[in-house]
Parts: structure tokens; C-alpha cells; sequence
């Protein structure tokens, strides 16, 4: 067989998977992907001939974000974003992509009908049409750094959770050890803490220092922030003040959000809470001391997000395979359960 054939084999081959899928109509893999820098030949002593490697990329939910709107939760993928009704646990993907090998959307918040997200991997914000696909670029310049001003013109560095009160954006700036605030009216870019040094110090503004700071919420006119430190810290955008909340969890934790003065947060292995008023941390959910279930399901929550009294979260354990689970916690019954209905890989045909 010669080698044109054999590519002639190959790319039909790879087009049967990516456009039939299987009998069930269900692909086993969501997404291919070209790798020219793979299976390199030489013939004839010429120059390396590079065929196209075709990577099969599961749907991954490892390091996913989390949200609400409109009575369905969004949840950011390396395939896209689906979208989970909150009742019936029917998963859609109303914006979907060629699936890729890692999750590079870390921070997803809405306002009203709009929605954005970061993009880790090319230092962005932007903001996505569900209904069309279409994506905005708010902020960033696509090169990692610092650099606050008009959006195209402003750097960040590994950007991971947003949130918004509807006038502006707040990002923890993982990489740049800062949280940054975006005007949503002029896309101007501004730096409310943080010195882009490491390290645990309260104070206003450029006082005050970070370590990767990742999850954000905003309560009450003030943003709070899972930093790195293991610590919640406050930050008030008026003032740029920053002070310590928390005492030290004994999980590092990521996203967060906040019900009646306290602070569920997702520690990996627990979920905690933090009373704001005491700074007391208690474990309720997975890991030790877990004071609503002893056989609680939740084993790597990652995210978390909140619809009145039930707390969503997105639980990204091996043992659930790449997929995930989403569980509820109820704040009123004190119960803990599992969504009858759990992200599942998507339908042939993506593109």
C-alpha cells in the first residue's frame, strides 16, 4: 500500500467518526483535532513529511465554572457550554465547539441575557451569544501580562473567576496577584488591589497582597475572594479596601458563593462554609465532619453556585469520569442529593 492510500484511508476514516458517529447515533469521542506536528516521515531523503495525527477529546469538566440563569445552570467544558434545566436535569449545549484537550474557561457570570466568560489560556474576557455563538472581546490583549486601560489595550495574566453587579466586571487576575474591575460602558480596565507580588497582607488598594486569587462572588456591595492564601478575603471596589475574613481552611478552595452571611466554597475534597461574622470555617459537605449526610456523594467539588436556599455544585470526581455530577445541597431541609439528570457526552455532529 502506498503512503498516498493510506492517507487516503485515514482522512476517511477519521471523517466516518467525526460525521456518523456510531450505530446508537452517539459519538465516542465529541471532537477531533489536527496534530501537524505529529507522525513525521521521511522519503527519499527529502524533508520531513508531517501527517495530520487525529486526537480524539472526551467531554472533561475538571476545572469547570458554574452559573445561573433563567432557571437553567450554564457550565463551562472543554466542548462548550452546557446548559443544565434545574428541574428535569436535561443537559443541552447550546454553545459547542470542537472538544479540546483541557477546560480553558475557569470564570463564567450573566447579567440578564448577557454572559461572560475568561479565558485562561489567552488572557481574555469576553462576552457570548448563546443563541448565535458569537463572541465579544472585552478585555485583554492576547499575550499574558499587566496592564490596565482601554479593553484591547489591557493585559491579564491566567484570568480565572468573574462576576458582575451589571455595571462592571470583577476578575480575579489569578496569574497577577490582583482583582481587576472593567467598566462595562467604556471597557476600561482598572486594578481595584493587589501589587502583583505573592502574599498575605491586608490594606487599601496597592497595600493589600493576593496569592492566585480564583474564586469571586459579590454580596452586598463588596466582593469576596478565595485567595490562594486559603483565606476569604473582602474587598471593597468604592474604597479598594481589603481585609481578611476567614481563618485558614484546611482545603484549598476555589469557586464560592454566599447565602445569609455565609460563605459556601468549594475545597476540593468539601464543601465549607465561613461564617462571615466569626470567620469560623466548618466542613458540611464531603471530607470530614460533614454535619448534613455522613455518606455524602461530594468527593472534588470545584464549583459552586446558588438559586435561594439550594446550593449547586459541580462535583468533578474521577471516580464520575470526566463528566461530572452537579449535587444539590438544600440550606432549609439540611439535605444533600444528586441531580437524576448528569452532564453526558454530546451528540455526534459538533463541529
Amino acid at each position: 500500500m502506498t503512503l498516498m492510500s493510506s492517507f487516503i484511508i485515514l482522512l476517511m476514516y477519521t471523517a466516518m467518526l467525526s460525521g456518523c458517529g456510531n450505530l446508537a447515533g452517539e459519538m465516542r469521542e465529541p471532537g477531533y483535532v489536527q496534530d501537524l506536528n505529529a507522525g513525521c516521515r521521511k522519503r527519499d531523503g527529502q524533508e520531513c513529511l508531517r501527517l495530520p495525527i487525529y486526537r480524539g477529546f472526551s467531554l472533561d469538566l475538571r476545572r469547570g465554572a458554574l452559573t445561573v440563569r433563567q432557571g437553567t445552570l450554564l457550565v463551562t467544558t472543554n466542548c462548550g457550554i452546557a446548559q443544565i434545566d434545574i428541574f428535569s436535569g436535561r443537559t443541552t449545549f447550546p454553545l459547542k465547539r470542537v472538544c479540546t484537550d483541557r477546560n480553558e474557561t475557569l470564570g463564567i457570570t450573566t447579567h440578564g441575557s448577557d454572559i461572560y466568560v475568561t479565558d485562561r489560556m489567552r488572557h481574555l474576557v469576553v462576552k457570548v451569544d448563546l443563541a448565535t455563538g458569537k463572541k465579544t472581546l472585552i478585555a485583554g490583549g492576547n499575550e499574558e501580562g499587566w496592564l490596565d486601560g482601554p479593553g484591547e489595550q489591557a493585559l491579564f495574566s491566567a484570568p480565572t473567576d468573574i462576576t458582575t453587579d451589571g455595571n462592571n466586571l470583577y476578575v480575579a487576575d489569578t496569574g497577577n496577584h490582583r482583582i481587576r474591575q472593567i467598566n462595562l460602558a467604556t471597557r476600561e480596565v482598572s486594578t481595584i488591589a493587589g501589587t502583583g507580588e505573592r502574599g498575605l497582607e491586608d490594606g487599601i488598594g496597592e497595600k493589600a497582597l493576593f496569592s492566585s486569587p480564583q474564586g469571586i462572588t459579590l454580596y452586598e456591595d463588596a466582593l469576596y475572594v478565595m485567595d490562594g492564601n486559603q483565606r476569604i478575603r473582602k474587598v471593597s471596589p468604592s474604597t479598594r479596601e481589603v481585609s481578611t475574613v476567614s481563618d485558614r481552611m484546611w482545603s484549598a478552595a476555589s469557586g464560592l458563593t454566599i447565602h445569609e452571611g455565609k460563605v459556601y466554597a468549594a475545597g476540593h475534597v468539601s464543601i465549607l462554609t465561613v461564617d462571615l461574622s466569626t470567620g469560623k470555617v466548618v466542613t458540611v459537605a464531603g471530607g470530614l465532619g460533614n454535619i448534613f449526610t455522613w455518606s455524602s456523594p461530594v468527593t472534588n467539588p470545584y464549583a459552586v453556585t446558588r438559586v435561594g436556599d439550594i446550593i449547586y455544585i459541580l462535583d468533578t470526581a474521577k471516580n464520575y469520569g470526566r463528566s461530572g455530577r452537579i449535587h444539590k445541597l438544600d440550606i432549609a431541609t439540611g439535605t444533600l442529593s444528586t441531580m437524576a439528570g448528569h452532564i453526558a457526552e454530546p451528540l455526534s455532529g459538533w463541529q
